[in-house]
């Protein structure tokens, strides 16, 4: 009797966990790039400038090379998870990725299901997107903008170097003249 018992609870457990179709992700069907590009708030090709480590979340800090759809900066923080990363591994810095994104109170997300992957493994889906590219502003030249930095402090230095002569000047002359 006790067999009987015994044998009536293990199948009872095991129906309990029985599962006829197990998925650990909602991601198990792959979507095509244009089931993609139709889902994603934001598809860009972007190079990892850094990646900073946020709890169980990176950052992603990447330079935008060409945005196709949703992103219309130059540099974007991308939210990803620090250990899985996308279907294809958390992103690398000094990399070049496809990314699909989306946003999410404002901030952009690399979801777990996202098919963003390397720029040199997205051949079909950079063949599909080309002619989609949204401009975007240019950058200014960082030498460019550090010279313009060097040049207000010269011209400032400059003007108050002369004002300052101009004052001593004045104030000398003006001890000079005889007072009546």
């Amino acid at each position: 009797m006790k067999k009987i018992t015994s044998l009536i609870v293990a199948l009872l457990l095991l129906i309990l966990f029985y599962s006829p179709q197990a998925q650990a992700l909602s991601c198990a069907q792959l979507l095509s790039v244009e089931e993609a590009y139709a889902k994603y708030d934001g598809v860009i090709v972007g190079k990892v400038d850094k990646v900073v480590p946020n709890g169980v979340h990176n950052i992603v800090k990447s330079t935008v090379t060409t945005s196709f759809k949703g992103v219309s900066a130059n540099k974007v923080s991308i939210g990803e998870d620090g250990f899985w990363g996308n279907l294809n591994g958390p992103s690398k810095v000094g990399k070049q990725y496809l990314f699909f994104l989306t946003e999410k109170n404002g901030k952009w997300e690399n979801p777990l299901c996202s098919p963003s992957k390397l720029v040199g493994e997205a051949t079909e889906e950079l063949a599909f997107l080309q002619g989609k590219e949204i401009p975007l502003p240019s950058i200014p030249d960082e030498n460019e903008s550090k010279a313009s930095q060097a040049s207000i402090w010269i011209i400032s230095a400059i003007a108050a170097l002369v004002l300052g002569i101009l004052a001593y000047v004045y104030l000398r002359t003006r001890r000079k003249t005889p007072s009546k």
